[in-house]
């Protein structure tokens, strides 16, 4: 189903040139303060932008309550209890097929940006990127 997917979004889903792909994930960030979202103040231009221009989701569900484990299931579409990845001593095998890779074996240029230790390459979320950079708050550990 996830490469069904992939495949989608490569070939276009019918259009003749295949879409540009972003995904932007930011680490608490409430929607009821973002203005493509209802809020009154203007405080993400930037996004809303964004959110204009492309799709924007009225609702998100995640499969565990914190960063790491969540994002290792938006990256591999498998819930914590298939990807093993439930607490920070733990990293995305490299065994694990990333979207990043599907994209990737699909024609694309794949690039991530990243600023938070949760996402960072050391637990296995570079995997498939054909560019991976950091800039990292440390928290004295990793996996």
């Amino acid at each position: 189903m996830r490469a069904a997917a992939a495949l989608a979004l490569a070939t276009g889903c019918g259009v003749r040139r295949a879409p540009n792909v972003v995904l932007v994930s930011i680490d608490t960030l409430r929607a009821d303060h973002l203005r493509s979202y209802g809020y009154a103040r203007d405080t993400s231009p930037e996004i809303d932008r964004l959110a204009a221009h492309g799709v924007r989701y009225a609702h998100a569900y995640v499969p565990a309550s914190w960063t790491l484990p969540s994002h290792v299931s938006l990256f591999t579409s498998q819930p914590p209890s298939r990807h093993s990845v439930r607490d920070d001593r733990i990293a995305l095998p490299p065994r694990a097929t990333t979207l990043a890779e599907l994209l990737s074996a699909a024609g694309y240029s794949t690039a991530g940006f990243v600023s938070w230790v949760y996402v960072g390459a050391a637990y296995g979320l570079g995997q498939g990127f054909d560019v991976y950079r950091e800039r990292l708050r440390a928290l004295g550990h990793a996996p």
